[in-house]
Protein backbone atom coordinates (compact mmCIF):
# COMPACT_ATOMS: atom_id res chain seq x y z
CA UNK A 1 0.00 0.00 0.00
CA UNK A 2 2.30 3.24 -1.17
CA UNK A 3 0.23 6.11 -0.44
CA UNK A 4 1.18 9.49 -1.57
CA UNK A 5 2.43 11.75 0.84
CA UNK A 6 1.95 15.81 0.01
CA UNK A 7 4.27 18.60 1.19
CA UNK A 8 4.44 22.18 0.60
CA UNK A 9 7.26 24.78 1.70
CA UNK A 10 7.12 26.71 4.50
CA UNK A 11 10.49 28.40 4.95
CA UNK A 12 12.99 28.47 2.57
CA UNK A 13 16.60 30.89 2.66
CA UNK A 14 15.82 31.80 -0.93
CA UNK A 15 12.29 33.18 0.66
CA UNK A 16 10.40 31.72 -1.93
CA UNK A 17 7.46 29.43 -0.19
CA UNK A 18 4.80 27.46 -1.71
CA UNK A 19 4.07 24.91 -3.83
CA UNK A 20 2.69 21.23 -3.61
CA UNK A 21 5.23 18.34 -3.65
CA UNK A 22 4.20 14.80 -3.81
CA UNK A 23 6.34 11.57 -3.00
CA UNK A 24 5.42 7.91 -2.02
CA UNK A 25 8.98 7.46 -0.03
CA UNK A 26 8.93 10.73 2.39
CA UNK A 27 9.72 14.21 3.01
CA UNK A 28 13.19 13.66 1.60
CA UNK A 29 11.81 12.96 -2.30
CA UNK A 30 9.76 15.95 -1.42
CA UNK A 31 12.18 18.23 -0.01
CA UNK A 32 14.74 17.32 -3.36
CA UNK A 33 11.99 18.76 -5.90
CA UNK A 34 11.24 21.54 -3.77
CA UNK A 35 14.99 22.74 -4.22
CA UNK A 36 15.13 21.45 -7.86
CA UNK A 37 12.35 24.05 -8.30
CA UNK A 38 14.12 26.34 -6.18
CA UNK A 39 17.36 26.50 -8.19
CA UNK A 40 16.05 26.58 -11.55
CA UNK A 41 14.27 30.15 -11.11
CA UNK A 42 15.96 33.12 -10.10
CA UNK A 43 15.37 32.76 -6.44
CA UNK A 44 18.17 31.50 -5.15
CA UNK A 45 20.34 34.62 -6.05
CA UNK A 46 22.94 31.63 -7.72
CA UNK A 47 23.82 30.42 -4.83
CA UNK A 48 24.25 26.68 -4.31
CA UNK A 49 22.85 25.90 -0.99
CA UNK A 50 19.65 26.25 0.70
CA UNK A 51 17.64 25.55 3.57
CA UNK A 52 14.20 24.93 3.57
CA UNK A 53 11.22 23.41 5.74
CA UNK A 54 8.33 21.81 4.21
CA UNK A 55 5.35 20.66 5.95
CA UNK A 56 3.12 17.69 5.78
CA UNK A 57 -0.23 19.05 4.58
CA UNK A 58 -2.13 15.62 6.57
CA UNK A 59 -0.43 15.80 9.55
CA UNK A 60 1.12 18.99 9.46
CA UNK A 61 4.44 17.91 10.30
CA UNK A 62 7.56 19.51 9.69
CA UNK A 63 10.71 18.73 8.48
CA UNK A 64 13.71 20.65 7.57
CA UNK A 65 16.47 20.30 5.06
CA UNK A 66 19.85 21.53 3.53
CA UNK A 67 19.90 21.58 -0.12
CA UNK A 68 22.93 21.40 -2.14
CA UNK A 69 22.95 22.12 -6.58
CA UNK A 70 26.45 20.31 -7.35
CA UNK A 71 27.81 20.55 -10.92
CA UNK A 72 28.35 17.56 -12.70
CA UNK A 73 31.63 16.68 -14.21
CA UNK A 74 29.54 15.63 -17.42
CA UNK A 75 25.90 16.08 -18.16
CA UNK A 76 23.84 13.30 -18.41
CA UNK A 77 21.87 13.28 -21.78
CA UNK A 78 18.69 11.16 -21.75
CA UNK A 79 15.49 10.70 -24.14
CA UNK A 80 11.89 10.55 -22.00
CA UNK A 81 9.17 10.47 -24.59
CA UNK A 82 11.14 11.77 -27.49
CA UNK A 83 12.19 14.92 -25.54
CA UNK A 84 16.18 15.25 -24.87
CA UNK A 85 16.63 16.11 -21.62
CA UNK A 86 19.81 17.56 -20.33
CA UNK A 87 21.08 17.17 -16.59
CA UNK A 88 24.28 19.37 -15.69
CA UNK A 89 23.48 19.59 -11.77
CA UNK A 90 22.62 17.11 -9.15
CA UNK A 91 20.76 18.04 -6.11
CA UNK A 92 21.58 16.63 -2.91
CA UNK A 93 19.02 17.03 0.47
CA UNK A 94 20.44 16.26 4.07
CA UNK A 95 17.94 16.69 6.93
CA UNK A 96 19.31 19.26 9.22
CA UNK A 97 20.16 19.63 12.52
CA UNK A 98 17.57 21.29 14.96
CA UNK A 99 20.32 23.97 15.32
CA UNK A 100 23.76 23.97 13.46
CA UNK A 101 25.08 26.73 15.46
CA UNK A 102 24.57 25.91 19.08
CA UNK A 103 20.69 27.32 19.55
CA UNK A 104 20.55 30.09 17.01
CA UNK A 105 17.48 31.08 15.29
CA UNK A 106 16.85 30.22 11.61
CA UNK A 107 17.77 33.13 10.48
CA UNK A 108 21.08 32.23 12.22
CA UNK A 109 20.50 28.58 10.69
CA UNK A 110 20.15 30.57 6.95
CA UNK A 111 23.39 32.70 7.61
CA UNK A 112 24.95 29.71 8.05
CA UNK A 113 24.56 28.54 4.73
CA UNK A 114 26.50 31.58 3.34
CA UNK A 115 29.66 30.55 5.42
Amino acid sequence: MDKTRYFTVTKSSSGDVGGRYSSKSGPAAAAKKAASKRFQGSSTGGKNKIRLTIRETGTNDEFTYDAERIKLDKPIVRKINGSTITSKYRIEVKKAAATTRGGGTYADDIAYLDA
